[in-house]
C-alpha cells in the first residue's frame, strides 16, 4: 500500500501558473479570439473553477475554426519544465461526414528571442459529443534551448455544438 501511494505521490507535480486570467474571471482580459461572433453569453453555473468560463455555441451547417491565443508572450527559459492544460465541456460538438477534422485542443507555441518559431506542443484532440468537465493535458515537456517566450493556444475546430473552456493555463512545474 506504501508503495502505490508513493507512486501517486510521483505522479502529482506541484506547479506555478504562468499565463494570467486562466479561469476567464476577468473574460477575455489577456485573450484574443479570432471569431468572435462564436461566443455567446454564458450561464455562470458552467464555470469549472470560479464563475466564469468561455463558452462558444457553433452554429449547425458551417464548418467553425474557433482558435483563442495569449494576447501577450508569456516569459519562459530555456530548460524549464512546463505543463500545459485546460478543461474542456461540450454538448452536441460535432463534425460532418465531410470536414477532414473535427476537435478540441490546447497547444503552446515556443519562440526564441528573435522571434522565431522553435515547436509547438499540442494536446491532440479532446472528444466530440457530450460530455461534463474534461482535463486536456498532455505530457510535461522541457522547453528547448534557446526558447524565451511562448504563446498558448486553445480552440475547437467543429460543424455545431456547445462548448465550455476554463483553467486554460501554461504552467511551470515546480517539482
Amino acid at each position: 500500500v506504501v508503495g502505490v501511494a508513493a507512486g501517486a505521490l510521483m505522479a502529482w507535480r506541484r506547479t506555478e501558473v504562468l499565463n494570467p486570467n486562466a479561469s476567464f474571471e476577468a473574460g477575455l482580459e489577456g485573450w484574443t479570439v479570432n471569431d468572435l461572433s462564436t461566443i455567446a453569453p454564458y450561464p455562470v453555473a458552467y464555470g469549472y473553477r470560479g464563475q466564469q468560463s468561455l463558452f462558444f455555441n457553433l452554429a449547425g451547417g458551417v464548418f467553425h475554426t474557433v482558435q483563442v491565443m495569449s494576447t501577450e508572450a508569456i516569459v519562459i527559459q530555456p530548460g524549464q519544465k512546463l505543463r500545459i492544460s485546460g478543461m474542456t465541456r461540450a454538448v452536441d460538438l460535432m463534425r460532418d461526414q465531410v470536414a477532414s477534422r473535427a476537435e478540441a485542443y490546447v497547444s503552446v507555441v515556443l519562440y526564441s528571442a528573435a522571434g522565431v518559431e522553435l515547436g509547438t506542443v499540442d494536446s491532440g484532440p479532446a472528444h466530440m459529443g457530450t460530455y461534463e468537465w474534461l482535463l486536456i493535458q498532455p505530457p510535461d515537456f522541457v522547453a528547448p534551448a534557446g526558447a524565451v517566450a511562448a504563446r498558448l493556444f486553445f480552440g475547437v475546430d467543429a460543424n455545431a455544438g456547445q462548448i465550455w473552456w476554463d483553467d486554460v493555463r501554461l504552467s511551470r512545474v515546480v517539482w
